[in-house]
């Protein structure tokens, strides 16, 4: 799924959906036209590249023969159905690539993160006298944050290729929602400024009490994480992989 996601990703196909949903080509020097008025007479407009031909924008028809040869209330069923079709899929792939190109940039962002984490260490460290091993919990934590982001990204494309008639799409929504608002969750409290405003604690009672509160929430936010991480793999790799459909590339 990974490779064919890829190969669409870097393919024009996505632009020749929207030329086919968006524009109509002329007739006579198959030109794509786009509609920008709202009458149906085209006109290929030479200084565009185009041929000069005229015709209806409905039917396709030459302009000049159009009222002789009307065709504009004659439905084609499988062209429509055919437009349809490229729409909901177009429509489909937008979805879960904007989401998918959402969960890369934070788990891109995880690695800086990082850096910000193994400096809050020291402070600890520096400060409080907290040893580095007692802090390892924000390690955990974000690596679990990006585990839980490589899982979330591949999810979309799974979702993308997900037959959306399958009965069990609404337990994979359901994991990946689960998921999604857990990880974010632990994500944000792991980046935001939570900790460095308690180590600007100057009383160190004060300090280890909020400082055990915040340590509290990571392990406990980083155990369901991780957890949701687990079902929603297995679910998909023994309930839903059979409700896969592989589009032509």
């Amino acid at each position: 799924m990974v490779e064919k996601w890829e190969r669409k990703n870097n393919s024009d196909s996505e632009n020749v959906k929207w030329l086919t949903i968006n524009t109509k080509k002329c007739p006579d020097c198959h030109k794509h036209i786009e509609k920008n008025q709202g009458c149906n007479h085209m006109t290929c407009r030479r200084e565009a590249g185009g041929c000069g031909y005229e015709f209806c924008w409905i039917c396709l028809t030459d302009w000049k023969s159009h009222n002789n040869n009307y065709k504009c209330n004659k439905f084609d069923e499988n062209i429509e159905k055919n437009k349809e079709e490229i729409k909901n899929d177009l429509d489909k792939y937008i979805f879960n690539f904007n989401r998918y190109i959402n969960h890369k940039k934070a788990r891109d962002i995880c690695i800086k993160t990082a850096e910000q984490i193994k400096n809050t260490i020291n402070q600890l460290f520096e400060k409080f006298c907290i040893p580095y091993t007692d802090n390892m919990f924000l390690n955990e934590g974000l690596n679990i944050v990006e585990k839980g982001r490589r899982v979330l990204m591949h999810t979309y494309i799974f979702g993308y290729f997900l037959n959306s008639k399958s009965k069990n799409k609404l337990l994979f929504e359901h994991n990946q929602e689960l998921l999604e608002r857990n990880c974010d969750y632990l994500h944000e409290i792991l980046e935001n400024e939570s900790l460095l405003n308690i180590l600007k604690e100057s009383d160190f009672d004060i300090f280890k009490i909020k400082y055990t509160e915040y340590k509290a929430v990571i392990i406990n936010y980083s155990g369901v994480t991780n957890r949701y991480i687990d079902n929603l793999i297995n679910d998909i790799e023994t309930k839903i992989i059979g409700d896969v459909i592989y589009k032509k590339d």
